[in-house]
């Protein structure tokens, strides 16, 4: 089976290793050899080896660009009503109400170059390509806060330490809306989109507990989950 994405992939990679899958792996992410450069949105030398691959081309791509946006509270709290998630009164007063398609417009933006190399994809190989929705929200913000410390990541740099995590209702539906940008354009691009797993996820949306893997990402056990439907689709 052939993947292409970027840090969401690992969960999948770890599994195919444990399994004895054979996966072909491409990385597309920002630090990446294979990352856009200049107008060429893919590099010959890549196109030379891919071309000659066969079978069913996995996505993973722009799996975290709401986290980007949301994963610490910003500066200026917001937020917004998504209009298929019910949203509690807007009782809050320490937070911006931003409208629905500023959200949107802002999330397309930052997934822009990975909506850009799927389009990519399905247009060189039509019929080929399959999308995976990114895994969901962690619910709970003190395991994603020790997280990020674990990393090392400086906590004053991020705005962890004066702003805190976001509200994980307001990460929910920003998760919800960037997969819902991912599988309007999969529409547009006639690519299948793959929900994620039922089993993995609580009655409330969010990852359950024995799926998490880091801040931001899913376990190895996840991408079993995952591998299976990529089995189903292949």
């Amino acid at each position: 089976m052939i993947l292409v994405g970027g840090s969401h992939a690992t969960a999948i990679r770890q599994a195919a290793r444990s399994m004895g899958v054979d996966l072909n792996f491409h990385v597309f992410h920002r630090n990446s050899p294979l990352w856009p450069s200049g107008k060429e949105l893919f590099q010959p030398e890549f196109l030379a080896e891919f071309n000659g691959l066969e079978g069913t081309i996995f996505s993973s791509l722009g799996g975290n660009s709401h986290n980007v946006m949301g994963l610490i509270e910003h500066r200026a709290p917001f937020d917004f009503v998504h209009p298929r998630i019910k949203t509690k009164a807007k009782t809050d007063d320490d937070r911006t109400w931003v409208p629905f398609s500023a959200v949107k417009q802002s999330i397309e933006q930052t997934a822009g170059t990975f909506l850009r190399l799927l389009q990519g994809f399905a247009e060189r190989y039509p019929g080929r390509v399959v999308h995976l929705q990114s895994p969901p929200q962690i619910e709970d913000e003190t395991f994603i806060r020790q997280g990020i410390v674990d990393k090392g990541t400086d906590a004053r740099k991020t705005g962890l330490a004066k702003f805190g995590i976001a509200p994980a209702a307001l990460r929910y539906k920003l998760w919800r809306l960037n997969s819902e940008i991912f599988e309007e354009r999969c529409a547009e691009l006639g690519v299948k989109f793959v929900p994620v797993p039922s089993a993995s996820i609580t009655r409330s949306g969010f990852l359950k507990r024995k799926y998490w893997g880091d801040p931001t990402h899913a376990n190895a056990a996840y991408g079993k989950l995952v591998l299976e439907q990529m089995r189903q689709h292949a």
